[in-house]
């Protein structure tokens, strides 16, 4: 089912490329039950083990620290415990919290046994983080009316009540609609949000319509900032032409792609973003820039794209590199360390562990 040579397209840039550390063991070796849909995000545990979000399946699925897959949890539904799309989760204090497509988090132990949960208003959430069992950072889109949407991070309970609004934006993403037009018009390689664990246990988040990234503390209070030397440039050919070959598995199972869409255009006179996702390392900062950045549903973890490895003290950029993989494949970054959900011809996934830094 999988290979390096297929797996790795094109791995490399002038300035260099990734490096597969590990393999995970295959699911169905164990269970054919646990065929990967559409695998979404992943973290570690403290113990080494890792966590993959299969929105497809309505799951969760658990690898031991040794690579060897050791089960799987959960069940679609809207209820206590139950995950509908489920498509982001953390790690930490020993529990697994994962954030559903309805705004519903849900809190398991590590083993996959249910806890608690609560609603939030946050359907249209890119990222969060626990900051405290009851105390949540929440990067979201919000939308005001059909012109005026926002990006911003924000700070709830543990019951999803929304307690401030630590940083907004205008979305970058989306240009003013011509009058008397139905069409929506974005830009290619659009900007998106983020948070992101640091090394010394603080957070950080960004929008990359700007090359700068916020420290926050645990109490929720902004403590810091970094401005990065991020280089941009309009796409050139080869990547607007990109666009017209993209496709991509919808929620609803079928195909499609941005030619599908009347009534989407594509504006490429536009710079493209600093970065669509991050993470930080001990003590540098890796950004991710893809075509499918800030798309909602399908914003992280594209096929392709382009990366920037940068000094975190100074800014400065220290590597860069460039990726393409099999159509669907889901490069993921989280806590320092970059996971490849790598598609078979099958419409199964490999799960890789990667390295961008040597």
């Amino acid at each position: 089912m999988f290979s390096l040579f297929a797996f790795l397209i094109l791995g490399s840039a002038p300035e260099g490329g990734m490096t597969v550390l590990r393999t995970f063991q295959d699911p169905a070796e164990v269970n054919e039950d646990a065929f990967m849909r559409m695998p979404y995000s992943f973290d570690f545990s403290e113990d080494g083990r890792l966590y993959v979000v299969d929105q497809g399946n309505h799951n969760v699925q658990i690898w031991k620290a040794d690579g060897q897959w050791s089960g799987m949890f959960g069940k679609q539904g809207q209820g206590p415990g139950e995950l509908f799309f489920p498509y982001k989760i953390q790690v930490t204090g020993g529990k697994a919290y994962v954030f559903c497509r309805n705004g519903q988090m849900n809190v398991f132990d590590l083993d996959g046994k249910y806890l608690s949960s609560f609603k939030t208003n946050y359907r249209m959430a890119r990222n969060f983080a626990v900051l405290d069992t009851n105390l949540f950072l929440f990067a979201t889109m919000a939308a005001n009316s059909a012109t005026d949407i926002v990006m911003k991070v924000v700070l709830a309970d543990g019951e999803g009540k929304e307690l401030s609004t630590l940083k907004q934006w205008p979305n970058d993403m989306i240009l003013a609609p011509v009058e008397g037009s139905n069409r929506t018009t974005i830009k290619a390689y659009g900007a998106d949000i983020d948070i992101q664990e640091g090394a010394d246990g603080t957070y950080w988040f960004g929008y990359g319509a700007e090359p700068i990234l916020h420290q926050i503390d645990k109490k929720g209070m902004i403590i810091g900032q970094q401005r990065y030397q991020i280089p941009t440039a309009k796409p050139t050919d080869e990547e607007q032409a990109l666009y017209s070959r993209i496709s991509f598995t919808a929620m609803n199972g079928q195909r499609a792609g941005f030619k599908d869409i009347p009534t989407l255009k594509i504006n490429f006179e536009h710079n493209k973003a600093y970065f669509c996702q991050f993470t930080r390392l001990k003590d540098q900062t890796l950004f991710f820039s893809h075509a499918m950045g800030g798309t909602q549903g399908i914003a992280f973890g594209f096929s392709e794209g382009t990366y920037t490895l940068s000094n975190s003290k100074s800014g400065k950029p220290v590597k860069r590199g460039a990726y393409r993989y099999p159509e669907d494949t889901r490069i993921l970054a989280r806590n320092g360390r970059v996971i490849g959900l790598v598609s078979s011809e099958e419409g199964d996934f490999s799960v890789v562990e990667l390295n961008l830094t040597k």
